[in-house]
């Protein structure tokens, strides 16, 4: 089943440096976010929405992960949603 969250991801990525990706959800629900780059490499974040409501992720973009685009998929209370964002080796 998909939904629309409310997300907010930076229009582009560059490699070497930290992504840090958010979505609104219930205070306290679990929070699942799965990142897949253009190379394939699948790694799975799990959360938990802060009292505000918030959703928050931060990991290193590793060079092994490749520029290209790379789908981020959100899923809340068994809801999913997905989005991309464009990693570069430099702006």
């Amino acid at each position: 089943m998909y939904a629309d969250f409310n997300v907010t991801i930076p229009s582009k990525a560059m490699l070497k440096n930290y992504l840090t990706v958010s979505a609104e959800a219930t205070p306290g629900v679990n929070c699942t976010l799965t990142f897949i780059p253009a190379s394939g490499e699948t790694q799975v974040m799990e959360t938990v929405s802060s009292s505000e409501g918030e959703c928050v992720w931060r990991w290193k973009l590793e060079e092994s992960f490749g520029r290209g685009a790379a789908r981020l998929i959100f899923t809340i209370n068994g809801l999913s949603d997905t989005h991309y964002i464009e990693i570069l080796n430099s702006f």
